[in-house]
């Protein structure tokens, strides 16, 4: 569920995530509909696999999303997405989330509410695990890019000239799909 009053990534699934760090002392939240505190018992990375209205198969990566076993659904935070950069547009019964400024940016979520459902947007995601083979990496630029945190093109095109054991150089596409990583 799609939640603009979250403050952080939440699931109440243990399995979901795949890196995780329990907490040494469990924290506390109220969640929306709560009337009394409910324990925080970690967080760690979570990846989803969500196929949008344009039928592109979007994956996510979700940083920092929070444990919650008492959660009585798993909430997506569109105010991470905002943070960075991103926007929402809802029309009629669909939400749309962009990683970008504009419409013409990645589109990445698409929600929808139904009667009933007193405005709360849905969407349908699967959690993936990646393959661990470095098939997954399209090109050189992506491959460093990750390696060195999401570096942007400038810093990985200079990387060979200031790092031992590179390629002599590494060709930067001129037109580059949004990272997942990036894009939340």
């Amino acid at each position: 569920m799609i939640d603009s009053g979250c403050m952080s990534h939440v699931t109440n699934t243990l399995e979901d995530f795949c890196e995780y760090h329990p907490f040494a002392v469990a924290g506390t939240a109220h969640l929306a509909g709560r009337q009394h505190q409910i324990s925080i018992l970690g967080r760690g990375t979570v990846r989803l696999q969500h196929l949008n209205e344009d039928g592109l198969e979007v994956r996510l990566t979700l940083r920092d999303v929070l444990f919650i076993p008492d959660a009585t659904t798993r909430y997506f935070a569109p105010r991470i997405v905002l943070d960075k950069g991103g926007h929402y547009t809802a029309v009629g019964s669909t939400m749309r989330l962009w990683s970008g400024a504009t419409t013409s940016s990645h589109h990445i979520i698409t929600a929808r509410t139904s009667p009933g459902e007193n405005g709360l947007f849905w969407f349908s995601a699967k959690v993936y695990r990646p393959s661990t083979t470095i098939s997954a990496v399209t090109s050189p630029f992506d491959l460093w890019h990750q390696r060195f945190g999401h570096a942007g093109r400038e810093a990985v095109s200079k990387l060979p000239r200031h790092t031992r054991g590179l390629p002599a150089a590494i060709t930067i596409p001129s037109s580059l799909p949004p990272c997942e990583g990036c894009a939340l």
